[in-house]
């Protein structure tokens, strides 16, 4: 499946729309989860290491 639909800039995209939504709501689930480094966590993901 993943060879067929590479998730190319997945990952990357939905870290920038959560920094995005915590920088305008410091208060929201977003803020927290960049706050607990949602990014690294969605880098170490294996679906990420596949490509």
């Amino acid at each position: 499946m993943l060879d067929r639909y590479p998730r190319l800039t997945l990952a990357e995209e939905f870290v920038r729309c959560f920094r995005d939504q915590a920088e305008r709501k410091p208060d929201s689930s977003a803020a927290a989860a960049i706050g607990n480094d949602l990014a690294t966590r969605i880098a170490r993901n294996p679906l990420e290491q596949s490509r």
